[in-house]
């Protein structure tokens, strides 16, 4: 998980649970330090959906999604990714075309 998104879990945690953000984060960056992830967002899949993919061209689809259909996407491309190749902007992409190109 990025540093910035640690942070971000730590801000939330201190805030909802009355604790000292930097002992949230302490904990957080302690819980991960043996593992990683690279987390997708929402803002990922809507800068598929809506036309400004990642370098390569041809990659953007030209539409709006909501909030909930983005978590929707991501949801799908976690269940259903494939480990071997994990998750990328094609797996991304190809699960939003699947359920929402018209």
């Amino acid at each position: 998980m990025y540093d910035h998104m640690k942070r971000q879990l730590a801000e939330r945690f201190a805030l909802r649970f009355g604790i000292r953000e930097e002992d949230a984060y302490t904990e957080i960056a302690d819980f991960t330090r043996d593992m990683t992830a690279v987390p997708w967002t929402v803002e990922d899949v809507r800068t598929i959906a809506e036309g400004e993919g990642p370098d390569d061209e041809g990659m953007a689809l030209g539409f709006t999604l909501t909030d909930e259909e983005c978590r929707k996407i991501l949801k799908r491309v976690e269940d259903e990714h494939d480990a071997n190749c994990g998750i990328t902007w094609d797996t991304i992409y190809s699960t939003i075309n699947r359920l929402y190109r018209k």
